[in-house]
């Protein structure tokens, strides 16, 4: 299992070194410890979401990945849990879901792929200004 803390450490590479400072992620998450699947997927959507968020002139991205408990379907099944990674910032902020509007664009391509686990991609302004964008997914089985 890798931990989200080694992930981080990778995708402030992809940040300009005065942009870094800015780029927060939160104590929880860095000890999180992620099956082989999921820190893939989780290492393809984080540096997508932080650099989007910079680009659109973000000063300060908080960033938080967490297991949420699965529900239970009904079935016996042991329930798997999901991944949630939350990504917050100070931008000019952007209209709901319009950066998923467009055909090719980074996030709806993401919102594709994370289809695939279950999962999908939300883009919604915050109060007081800026974006947060949340990508979730069904964990994979260890």
């Amino acid at each position: 299992a890798e931990t989200v803390a080694l992930l981080w450490d990778c995708v402030l590479q992809t940040v300009p070194g005065d942009r870094r400072a800015g780029m927060v992620l939160d104590a929880e998450s860095r000890g999180l410890q992620m099956r082989k699947t999921d820190y893939g997927l989780a290492r393809r959507v984080l540096p997508d979401l932080v650099t989007n968020a910079w680009k659109a002139g973000a000063q300060r991205v908080e960033v938080a990945v967490r297991h949420e408990p699965g529900t239970s379907g009904g079935n016996g099944a042991t329930p798997r849990p999901w991944v949630t990674v939350s990504v917050a910032d100070d931008g000019p902020g952007i209209p709901a879901q319009a950066a998923l509007a467009g055909p090719r664009t980074s996030l709806r391509i993401l919102d594709e792929h994370l289809h695939r686990y279950d999962g999908a991609v939300v883009a919604e302004q915050r109060a007081g200004g800026g974006t947060r964008v949340l990508a979730r997914w069904k964990s994979a089985p260890w």
